[in-house]
């Protein structure tokens, strides 16, 4: 059961019993560093001749290039030295030069290009790669046209770096990216070794050059890799032949808190995107579903008024000739009632006057109720032509009542012809299309809708705001039949085989939701079917969802696209109340099975589990023995939308809460669902704080067809189709005005979620870092924080906890380091400031500062500074807070050049 932070700072689990793994984890690839050729005055000396010169260019003076800075991003180091090809190589590193990495001939100004990082070998902890940066002629200045390249008439320029960038990119910092500046330039890579003493990465890391031509220059990245243990050698039978490299690389895992590629062993991947809803499951306020009538079979109705022969029922027989009437004039207060014979679910009512014309009430109120004797109102409205309709919010009710506030003044009588109630969900959807049109029909209905709704230009759109990944809700009908059968597979796995397909192209991950699981896995039609959770109480549906997921494992097991199985969409045993925990276990259980049976298939994938409603309506992975699995939380407070100071706190509450059971279940999270109102400053601020633990999100969603924020897409004014009195060529037709095309671009929502999925930049000195903002950590956890600027804090520290941050620091020297702490009764030598990663070519080694005490400052929430000087390299450092003594909270630390 969950303790609130602030009130108990007992632990759960003695430290010692705690995973320690806090080193950055064995990777397959190496992480490289950053140059920047700006203009600081720095020189680099130009490579010796004899080089991959461009055809014909002659030697020319030594020349100089200005350094702006020079940085180890990640776990990287970048030297500035120089030195002829053949200089010695200390003993440490490896001195294999690889092949030369495929790179374009000539870069033109102002594009890039991405050099990839080779694989580090078995028993290795580190590569060294040469990047040569050579400039080209271009058209201007003389030359001896026999000689350039290119048939140009140009000579290189003496002493321009131009503008080049050697940068980092990557989820994981893996990627080189070199940018031309405003000169043509021709770069080429070459691994020269690698560091293979996995004791001490950083000894013998060497000087030596790469042989290049006067013209141009050259910089040596070199890797400095911290791993946990060498990488193994390579299973043979784990790449057959054949066997695809990239979809290796891409394949994620587990591994710990994060998700990483390479199954696991590479670099962390942080997924962002947003939920394709409402393409292969329409939710009929998003979606243009159309609403389906429901069956008016076991239907009654009664009046308070009826004329001789023209009897309640006949509003209920289908017969638009026949009618129920008062038999005189309307009056305030009479009604018409029907009784559905068990509480059914609905969202709209109509009552159709045929050809009795004037017969509808002036004003009128729709009421409903459980037992005929307590009603609460769901709509009201004033009768305006032959056939009335009220949408409601969706209603859960036995009985619906229709009262006349206001009569005919023209003494009108008041007449029924048809009385119908709707719903607009999948489930009854595909219902009235079939029983109305045949399968074949309502199946090529659903198609085309479908098809209309996303294209691949959808996610060129989606890849274009820099988001990695999307969310597909599915209902079970798209993969079995309503008798239980399972459709071909030419016709289930059509449009997931075109979407992993077209995402593959674009790098963009799939997460599989089953969102409407056979009968329902919550009562709302969110889930495929409004008003009913079946399945938690019947076999057979639980049986049905097991070979669905079954049959899905078995088509993707292996396809690297698939991020992960979201195996059951917002499950809820009740009808909308808070579970027991007799309720909750029964849900794990039900999941248990379905992650054996996935398992049984699929080792490696990614498997989701709901935390829903809450985490007090979840279970641990450990009660079960589960691995690979990451627990999905979805983020609603509707009655707060327009309340910023209320939403405000919602964020930062349900951030704490993510951060919590991240640490104390020790597995990744992922905000699936999320809706932060009308608010995008509170919307940054939620997705940066899901940035800092690394957890996944998807925004709800890509489009809706009404506006409200929600949606990337919004705002098609089009009509639904008429499903109850529509005919297939006029469903067909509104239904197809409902391509994206069709939507107003929500500018405000992408520019917020492009600026959330933009590669977070490693903080420079002097700075001020969030204590959430770790890129590391053990043991601790966070909570809502009452100090200055608001949102979370960590706390619940305990001797051999740490939090780990990195850095830039502009140069090497002293920097001095506040800290943000606060503690009731003060911690006696409570941390130290650790430097992870030194530079050991300024002769720094690993230091520590010594014992730093929290005082007391009366309150877990009452705040003060303390600070202490640690010694840094230039570049990207990383920095321990490393827990001595427990009882103290964090904040945020400082860091600035003393």
């Amino acid at each position: 059961m969950h303790r609130p932070l602030a009130d108990s700072r007992n632990r759960r689990e003695p430290p010692s019993t705690r995973s320690r793994r806090w080193l950055t984890g064995a990777r397959a690839r190496a992480t490289v560093a950053t140059v920047v050729l700006a203009g600081l005055g720095a020189t680099l000396v130009p490579a010796a001749d004899g080089g991959p010169a461009a055809a014909g260019a002659g030697p020319q003076d030594a020349q100089t290039a200005s350094v702006g800075r020079v940085e180890s991003r990640g776990h990287g180091r970048v030297t500035q030295d120089v030195a002829p090809s053949g200089a010695d190589v200390d003993a440490g590193v490896e001195p294999r030069a690889g092949e030369p990495l495929t790179v374009p001939d000539v870069l033109e100004p102002g594009t890039t290009t991405t050099v990839p990082v080779p694989d580090v070998p078995e028993g290795a902890t580190g590569v060294l790669l040469d990047l040569t940066v050579t400039q080209v002629p271009r058209a201007g200045d003389a030359c001896d046209p026999a000689s350039c390249p290119d048939g140009t008439s140009a000579s290189p320029r003496a002493g321009h770096a131009s503008g080049v960038q050697v940068t980092l990119s990557g989820p994981d910092r893996d990627q080189v990216i070199v940018s031309a500046g405003s000169e043509r330039v021709r770069v080429e890579a070459r691994p020269r070794g690698f560091v293979a003493d996995p004791a001490d990465p950083a000894s013998g890391v060497a000087s030596a050059g790469h042989a290049g031509v006067a013209s141009g220059w050259v910089v040596i990245i070199e890797s400095d890799i911290y791993l946990d243990e060498p990488v193994p050698a390579p299973d043979p039978s784990a790449n057959p032949p054949g066997s695809s490299t990239t979809a290796e690389k891409r394949s994620l895992k587990v591994s710990g808190t994060v998700l990483r590629d390479a199954g696991g062993t590479g670099d962390v991947v942080d997924l962002r995107g947003t939920n394709l809803g409402g393409w292969l499951l329409q939710e009929g306020w998003m979606s243009p579903a159309g609403e389906a009538p429901l069956a008016r079979t076991g239907w009654t109705a009664s009046a308070s008024a009826t004329e001789h022969g023209d009897w309640p029922a006949r509003a209920l027989d289908g017969d638009p000739s026949t009618r129920w009437s008062t038999g005189h004039e309307q009056t305030v207060g009479q009604t018409f009632t029907v009784d559905l014979g068990e509480a059914r679910t609905f969202d709209e009512v109509s009552f159709d006057a045929g050809s009795s014309t004037g017969d509808v009430p002036r004003g009128f109120v729709v009421r409903a109720s459980h037992d005929s004797t307590s009603w609460w109102d769901v709509g009201s409205g004033r009768g305006a032509g032959q056939r009335t309709t009220v949408h409601t919010d969706y209603q859960r009710a036995r009985y619906i009542r229709i009262a006349v506030t206001e009569a005919d003044p023209d003494r009108h009588w008041w007449s029924i012809s048809e009385f119908r109630a709707y719903v607009s969900d999948e489930y009854n959807t595909r219902r009235v299309l079939t029983e109305r049109f045949g399968t074949a029909v309502a199946d090529s209905l659903i198609a085309g809708y479908q098809d209309a709704w996303l294209q691949g230009s959808d996610l060129d759109v989606i890849r274009g705001l820099g988001l990695n990944m999307v969310r597909v809700p599915v209902d079970w009908q798209v993969l079995m039949r309503p008798d239980g059968t399972m459709r071909p597979d030419e016709e289930a796995f059509r449009r997931l085989d075109w979407l992993l397909a077209e995402a593959e192209e674009r790098g963009i991950y799939v997460v599989l939701d089953l969102h409407g699981a056979p009968g329902g896995a919550c009562p709302w039609h969110s889930c495929g079917r409004a008003g009913s959770n079946a399945l938690w109480s019947d076999a057979d549906l639980q049986e049905r969802t097991v070979r669905i997921w079954q049959r899905i494992a078995a088509r993707y097991v292996g396809e690297p696209t698939v991020a992960a199985y979201d195996l059951l969409n917002e499950p809820l045993v009740t009808m909308g109340e808070g579970e027991s925990s007799e309720q909750t276990r029964l849900k794990f259980d039900l999941y248990d099975r379905l992650y054996d049976a996935v398992r049984a298939i699929d080792p490696e994938h990614v498997i989701v589990v709901a935390a829903f409603y809450t985490w007090e309506n979840a279970l641990p992975p450990s009660d079960y023995g589960w691995t690979n699995v990451m627990y999905q939380t979805h983020h609603y407070r509707s009655w707060a939308t327009h309340d910023h100071a209320a939403m405000k706190q919602f964020v930062d509450e349900e951030l704490a809460r993510l951060s919590q059971y991240r640490a104390l279940w020790q597995v990744p999270v992922y905000a699936g669902e999320f809706h932060m109102g009308e608010f995008d400053d509170l919307y940054h601020r939620w997705l940066t704080g899901l940035n800092e633990i690394h957890a996944a999100w998807s925004t709800w969603t890509y489009k809706v067809r009404v506006g409200g924020h929600w949606g990337l897409f919004q705002d098609n004014a089009s009509p639904v189709p008429d499903l109850a009195d529509g005919t297939p060529e006029t469903i067909a037709a509104a239904w197809a005005r409902f391509a994206t095309s069709g939507f107003v671009p929500n500018t405000r929502l992408q520019d917020v979620l492009r600026a959330a999925s933009a590669p977070r930049a490693t903080p420079t000195a002097p700075s001020t870092i969030q204590a959430e903002g770790y890129v590391q950590m053990g043991g601790v956890e966070s909570e809502s924080t009452t100090d200055d600027g608001g949102g979370v804090n960590m706390g619940w520290t305990d001797p051999g906890d740490f939090l780990e941050y990195d850095v830039v620091a502009p140069s090497a020297g002293a920097y001095r380091v506040t800290l943000r702490v606060a503690s009731p009764g003060g911690s006696p030598g409570a941390f130290r400031v650790v430097v992870r990663r030194p530079d050991r070519r300024l002769g720094l080694s690993p230091t520590s500062t010594p014992p730093v005490s929290v005082p007391a400052t009366g309150a877990w929430q009452s705040w003060t500074d303390v600070t202490t000087t640690v010694l840094l390299g230039a570049g990207v450092q990383r920095i321990r807070v490393q827990v001595d003594r427990p009882e103290w909270n964090l904040n945020w630390l400082g860091i600035e050049p003393v």
